[in-house]
């Protein structure tokens, strides 16, 4: 009996370590996977490996979160004019934001990120949809970087990516049926782990069990938007706005006023002014955080989608309603996570 357990898990293991086309062939690429929550088979292509619970088997337990690496601290902190609460908001200071990193497809920008650990950035689905093995293979993601289009201020690193772990359940914005996309969210991982610097490092991810969506959290978006309503040209430098994170009862009341219907797993934020308008700076798959410190901070929102820049507080996946399905894809798939 016990030989039959080994010889089952032992399949059981490898099967999960593939991904399935429709036609019942295996592709050992793994250029995508998708990551069910909760944890169950799909049965789409590629077919998702079964990501255990945790305990996986007696004996067999996931990978703890690293408690050595401080997470959410930045090297370097603003001196000068520090906060913004207009739309466009001001410049970040260069390593302020060392977890953002900008994500390249053919060597064009597409979207943000935020460094997790060594291996692993957090972005949103639709910054990887569609996603196809030349889709994967033509992504870079650019760390430690602040003005994307120069060199001026310093080397930054760059990595390729080898898969790309996107939620089973997203789907995709429909102006037809007036929907933002839903489970948007993803994890990429990186050809090869990085060395943390004084401009490379990961961020803290919010916990279940404190909500932020009471409307007295402030949060910092940053990234690489527009900078008004009129100028639709995306910044080259690093921008940063603070926001108000909305209660659950204002985001849905400012988006049922558009026929959108908001969920649990999404919180929105704007900046503190009459009907908390979208701040226009972050663009997709970049961070929401908040502070926890002098100096730290988390990431509590993935941004997901908004109207138009200057419009409706912009919408952010919920980081805590997806914190089992970021720790199973991190642990249980990568060996390397420092």
């Amino acid at each position: 009996m016990r030989l039959l357990f080994v010889v089952l898990l032992v399949i059981s293991l490898s099967v999960a370590h593939t991904t399935i086309k429709k036609d019942g062939k295996r592709d050992k690429r793994d250029y995508i996977v998708l990551v069910p929550q909760p944890v169950s088979p799909v049965v789409y292509y590629p077919v998702a490996p079964v990501i255990p619970s945790s305990p996986m088997v007696p004996g067999m337990m996931m990978a703890p979160p690293p408690s050595a690496l401080a997470c959410g601290s930045p090297a370097y902190t603003c001196q000068g004019p520090c906060t913004s609460r207009q739309v466009g908001g001001i410049p970040a200071v260069q390593a302020e934001q060392p977890w953002n990193v900008q994500i390249y497809s053919s060597n064009r920008h597409i979207c943000s990120g935020s460094l997790v650990d060594n291996r692993y950035v957090l972005t949103s689905a639709s910054c990887v949809d569609p996603t196809t093995p030349a889709s994967v293979a033509a992504l870079r993601v650019r760390l430690g970087d602040f003005n994307r289009n120069s060199n001026i201020d310093g080397p930054y690193v760059e990595r390729n990516v080898t898969t790309v772990y996107r939620h089973s359940d997203f789907v995709p914005a429909s102006s037809r049926t007036k929907s933002g996309p839903s489970n948007n969210i993803a994890l990429i991982k990186l050809g090869q782990p990085v060395t943390f610097t004084d401009r490379i490092r990961p961020i803290c991810l919010d916990e279940v069990s404190q909500r932020v969506d009471t409307g007295t959290v402030e949060g910092i978006v940053s990234g690489y938007g527009v900078l008004s309503y009129t100028n639709q040209r995306q910044t080259d430098d690093l921008y940063k706005v603070n926001v108000r994170i909305g209660t659950p009862q204002e985001c849905q009341n400012t988006y049922s006023q558009h026929e959108y219907r908001l969920t649990d797993r999404e919180i929105c934020a704007g900046v503190e002014s009459p009907g908390l308008p979208d701040p226009c700076v972050g663009d997709d798959g970049g961070p929401l955080i908040v502070k926890t410190g002098p100096n730290s901070y988390k990431q509590v929102g993935i941004s997901s989608f908004g109207l138009r820049c200057g419009g409706p507080p912009q919408v952010f996946t919920r980081v805590s309603s997806y914190r089992q399905w970021i720790d199973q894809v991190r642990y249980y798939y990568n060996e390397n996570v420092l």
